[in-house]
């Protein structure tokens, strides 16, 4: 039974007087909560895994594109610069000059500046992205701390979440939203 359900039964048969069914409710409601939050707190945490990698990447695109921003066609460097660096930094091979890291670079679709957007507005839309997922970060780490107390019980997540969920699903949601407008 999940546990929405097992509240309603409980509110159902607090009404009619089942106090031995309430007991039994409460005892399946704890064990599955305990189920629940443990699941959770593990999907919460693969997330949080991928919001970092994440992160990672969109630093290193906002580093790229404000360098593609300050250079000139005509007068391009002639070495691998420390934002190329950062990129090809977990590989095996880096690349010989500047020109070489450019070409590699256009290779690499998270790198790469989309066709309808031009690069001062990408460089805005990668430093919101970034505000958001750093704003994302520890709401993140929150909810997994809540999540794998031992003490922490169905009435006290129940408040938690009343108070900070939906600042959470917003934060998920704006990040998202952004980070669409930039990959669409």
């Amino acid at each position: 039974m999940a546990l929405e359900n097992i509240e309603a039964e409980t509110a159902k048969a607090r009404q009619e007087g089942r106090y031995t069914d309430i007991a039994l409710l409460n005892a399946d409601y704890q064990q599955i909560f305990a189920r629940w939050r443990i699941s959770q707190r593990a999907e919460l945490q693969a997330d949080e895994t991928h919001l970092h990698h994440s992160l990672e990447i969109v630093e290193k695109r906002l580093a790229w594109w404000r360098e593609l921003s300050v250079t000139d066609d005509y007068d391009e460097p002639i070495e691998v610069s420390k934002a190329q660096m950062a990129i090809f930094a977990p590989g095996k091979m880096s690349p010989a000059s500047w020109d070489e890291a450019k070409a590699a670079i256009a290779w690499m679709p998270e790198y790469r500046l989309p066709d309808d957007i031009d690069l001062v507005s990408g460089i805005a839309k990668l430093e919101q992205l970034l505000e958001a997922g750093r704003t994302l970060q520890p709401l993140f780490k929150d909810f997994i701390r809540q999540l794998g107390d031992t003490t922490f019980t169905e009435t006290g997540w129940t408040e938690f979440r009343k108070e900070r969920w939906n600042i959470f699903v917003q934060a998920v949601r704006t990040y998202n939203e952004i980070a669409e407008r930039i990959d669409a």
